[in-house]
């Protein structure tokens, strides 16, 4: 009797279109794997010392191959690199790629503190907030070199967002309830991140070819900013020199710049008076940028077509999805999932589920700001 008989007839390799092939390696790479060491430094970043400390990692070769192509082309058997299973790479921080060998074998995006770090590659500590966070007095964090280049431009609370005189005063006015949403840094939850280490993580995986950590960064950074526009913090967007820094990083038509700038282009216009100074340190190509989703936004406000959620027949320069507001557009609009329909129908539905929680969050803080108001009106 034959094999086919006792086991049953093998099920054809799906082929279709609609599935994007998965990346395998050998099975003597998953039970005897070779281990491979990648010296990590930024000794190579423009403005950086060139003894800048570095650190080693050792981890599978199958593994980090599996998850980036840059990698993958490095330690074929051909090049120097997969002969000695050495790799130098200079551009990037320590930080950057221990979060990158954390998510490899977790799928998961946080920070591991246990392990010491030399202080200039060190992050802000758990009991520190971060400065994307912070409203009080700023705390020692890493700095960056573009942070030091906008030193004598920023706030006086040392925070890295965009805000103005009149919002902090605000601010400090308010009751401790209203600040609650404001959260400490936990470096096992990337929510409460600065946009400088988000941002430095995605550029690395734009640089490094990671589709997968692109993607969960990108998921990081989009709902974080639909959150603040619900708790209604759309104020705090990132610095205009964490702007420079992504501008300088990515290519032009990066999915990320044209999120961002949908944010900015949304502003009211006396908050741009107020921030005016700031926002004339934003890259040109940004500004454009954020013009030119204006205009399509007001083209396609006052288009009948639009309004009426048709296909154009007329100017395919806007479309009806330029009137959405920013913290509603769908996360697979930016995402790459090409033809894998399996993939972005999940990628969907735990975007829903995310966005369900977030509004979950956002009644229970308006329902804890209302008490806490009721109670200061009640008590002389």
């Amino acid at each position: 009797m034959s094999s086919s008989t006792i086991l049953g007839k093998r099920k054809a390799p799906d082929n279709s279109p609609t599935r994007r092939p998965r990346k395998r390696f050998s099975a003597a790479e998953l039970y005897n794997p070779t281990m491979v060491t990648i010296v990590v430094s930024q000794a190579g970043v423009v403005g950086r010392d060139e003894n800048a400390p570095s650190e080693e990692f050792v981890v599978p070769r199958g593994l980090i191959r599996s998850h980036s192509k840059y990698f993958e082309s490095a330690f074929r058997k051909q090049w120097t690199e997969s002969r000695s299973k050495t790799l130098q790479v200079d551009d990037v921080s320590p930080m950057t790629f221990r979060i990158f060998v954390a998510w490899l074998f977790y799928q998961e995006i946080f920070y591991d503190e246990e392990r010491i770090e030399p202080e200039n590659t060190a992050p802000c500590t758990s009991g520190q907030q971060s400065n994307s966070t912070a409203q009080g007095p700023s705390t020692e964090c890493r700095t960056t070199s573009r942070q030091k280049a906008g030193a004598n431009t920023t706030t006086a609370s040392g925070s890295d967002m965009l805000l103005d005189s009149d919002y902090d005063e605000q601010i400090a006015k308010e009751p401790v309830s209203v600040k609650c949403h404001i959260d400490p840094y936990d470096p096992y939850d990337a929510m409460t991140w600065p946009w400088t280490d988000l941002y430095e993580l995605y550029v690395f995986s734009e640089k490094y070819d990671t589709r997968g950590l692109r993607i969960k960064v990108f998921d990081l950074i989009q709902l974080r900013m639909a959150r603040n526009a619900m708790l209604y913090e759309s104020r705090w967007l990132p610095d205009p020199d964490d702007i420079t820094y992504l501008v300088d990083n990515l290519p032009q038509n990066s999915k990320l710049l044209q999120l961002l700038s949908r944010y900015y282009q949304a502003q009211s216009a006396r908050a741009v008076e107020r921030r005016f100074p700031k926002l004339c340190r934003m890259p040109s190509s940004f500004l454009a940028q954020c013009y030119l989703q204006s205009m399509r936004f007001m083209q396609a406000k006052h288009c009948p077509t639009c309004q009426a959620r048709q296909r154009h027949t007329h100017d395919r320069a806007h479309t009806w999805e330029d009137t959405v507001p920013a913290q509603a557009i769908g996360p697979c609009v930016c995402h790459e999932h090409g033809d894998d329909l399996e993939e972005a129908a999940e990628c969907q539905e735990r975007w829903k589920v995310r966005m369900q929680d977030l509004k979950d969050e956002v009644a229970q803080k308006a329902d804890t700001v209302a008490t806490s108001q009721e109670i200061i009106t009640i008590v002389p």
